[in-house]
């Protein structure tokens, strides 16, 4: 009977922190000792967090759990922190022996929903990050207030009456008084006529309108950028691979969603961001999502592109062994997994 080994987040999740849970183990608990090795390149995880040729083995008590089918022990950043950083591109074959020669055992581990890197908790951490958009407040320019221009008009005194002399009694012939009388009617004439020609030469010329001044031009302030939504083509385009997978994530959009968006990636040549979404929602239990990652490993299935070129069985029969362990009676995995098993 081969192990079943499952790296979990602490029961109160601490970032860089999980514990191994080792099941179907047939030797004794206590002082073992695990190497962990990826499958993209055959190479070991080391004590300084890097990938090496050679196997590299750690020595940890592993104590045996309350129901007795299982051992555990707990790890820290030195070993979750470079499995999350490629758990996007590839599967992880853990070794597990006694080190005294006494019992080895092996097969693919699973890590499980809720993990997360040591740096995920502090704001100033890699990644992180604080926009802050601040917008002045607009203020409405006052506009200028015209007074009207009034036509400056002189007032014109009004013009002086003529002063028409009595003339005095005289014993003079009617004629005479006739004579006089037209000549005071004519000298009156003349004055009124003096006076209207003087009361117009007086009106002011007509002064040409003064044009208002020009509105002051409106100003502009321009629309603060719309960030992207998650999870759709601007965001791929416009957002950084961890960043757009964590946004999509959290989304958590529908699996025909999920998988055009896997799509998109693909064609865009944005190979870590497809890996990335394929690994965590099939980790988490999207059995369709689960499927079609294994089928861009399965040589039955495989369309060879930019981001999945050559078939791998073994990442392959990882992937159908986890549909079956959230889903037991899937045919397909079942048969695929039976033929693709030495």
């Amino acid at each position: 009977m081969s192990i079943t080994i499952k790296l979990f987040p602490l029961a109160s999740p601490v970032p860089g922190c999980g514990f191994l849970q080792v099941r179907g183990w047939e030797h004794d608990a206590g002082n073992l000792e695990f190497a962990i090795q990826r499958n993209q390149d055959d190479y070991y995880l080391q004590h300084d967090q890097h990938w090496g040729n050679a196997p590299c083995w750690f020595a940890q008590h592993f104590a045996e759990d309350t129901d007795g089918d299982s051992i555990s022990h707990q790890v820290g950043p030195d070993i979750v922190d470079p499995l999350l950083q490629n758990s996007a591109t590839g599967v992880f074959n853990f070794r597990l022996r006694s080190p005294d020669g006494s019992g080895e055992d092996e097969n693919p581990m699973k890590l499980m929903e809720g993990l997360a890197l040591s740096g995920a908790g502090s704001a100033t951490g890699p990644g992180a990050a604080q926009t802050t958009v601040s917008l002045a407040a607009t203020h409405a320019i006052p506009q200028p207030i015209v007074e009207p221009v009034a036509a400056q008009v002189a007032e014109v005194p009004p013009p002086p009456e003529p002063v028409v002399e009595p003339s005095p009694l005289t014993t003079a012939s009617p004629a005479k008084s006739r004579t006089g009388l037209l000549l005071i009617i004519s000298l009156a004439l003349l004055a009124v006529v003096a006076a209207g020609l003087w009361f117009w030469l007086k009106q002011p010329a007509t002064s040409e309108p003064i044009p208002a001044p020009p509105a002051p031009a409106a100003v502009t302030v321009p629309a603060p950028p719309v960030a992207a939504v998650p999870c759709s083509v601007e965001a791929l385009s416009s957002e950084s691979e961890l960043n757009f997978v964590q946004g999509c994530i959290k989304q958590a959009p529908d699996s025909a969603t999920l998988l055009n968006v896997i799509g998109l990636a693909k064609a865009n040549k944005q190979c870590g961001v497809a890996q990335r979404l394929y690994a965590n929602r099939a980790q988490a239990g999207n059995v369709e999502v689960a499927q079609a990652y294994a089928r861009e490993y399965d040589p039955k299935y495989l369309q060879p592109g930019a981001c999945f070129t050559t078939p791998d069985n073994a990442t392959a029969v990882y992937w159908y062994e986890t549909i079956l362990g959230y889903q037991a009676d899937n045919a397909e995995a079942a048969q695929r997994l039976k033929e693709l098993k030495p």
